[in-house]
């Protein structure tokens, strides 16, 4: 019995989405209880990424600041003066 491309992606994401819960388990018990903090670092990742927040490093910056920018941004918010470089 031949299968199309567009059955086959359906069976496979049907097979996927009835996986899910099993996965999210897994991650949250990996984020829970690994004695690995790196292991637990990116399950946590992967649980808050499922759940839509990305990680803002790389969804949330989104222009190039110069060091001059970010130095009147910073004087400006902690109310100092930040000496410039020569």
């Amino acid at each position: 019995m031949p299968h199309s491309k567009a059955a086959i992606r359906k069976q496979c994401g049907q097979v996927l989405e009835n996986s899910a819960p099993l996965a999210i388990s897994v991650l949250m018990e990996l984020a829970e209880s690994s004695s690995s903090e790196s292991v637990r670092f990116q399950a946590v990742c992967s649980l808050l990424d499922g759940a839509g927040f990305k990680n803002p490093v790389q969804s949330e910056i989104q222009e190039h600041r110069t060091i001059a920018y970010v130095d009147r941004e910073l004087s400006e918010l902690l109310g100092i003066v930040i000496p410039k470089a020569h």
